[in-house]
């Protein structure tokens, strides 16, 4: 899979149609769910391109304190290892951000 990021707050872009349909970013955690279980994209991605969008939007809004930015892909990692296993942790089987 291809994905190109930042592209400021309008979103981003890959090769895979199923992804372009509809910006990422606004999709709810069930959606994103299936596309993690389905392989669409995989935990570490889906945190590599939120911490991306992060990073480009929280120039203005600065809402976060702190981003552990290798820890969050650590622990993606784990969900991605534990997923590819059969461990399913069901719809929750996403990394947050809180």
């Amino acid at each position: 899979m291809s994905i190109q990021l930042p592209m400021g707050c309008n979103g981003w872009q890959s090769s895979n149609e199923a992804l372009e349909s509809e910006l990422l970013h606004y999709k709810t955690i069930s959606e994103i769910s299936k596309m993690i279980k389905s392989g669409e994209i995989s935990s570490t991605e889906l945190t590599q391109l939120m911490l991306d969008r992060i990073t480009t939007v929280d120039k203005k809004l600065n809402s976060f304190l702190a981003l552990f930015n290798e820890a969050a892909l650590a622990s993606a990692g784990e969900l991605d290892k534990e997923l590819a296993s059969g461990k399913d942790r069901g719809p929750l089987h996403v990394s947050l951000l809180l």
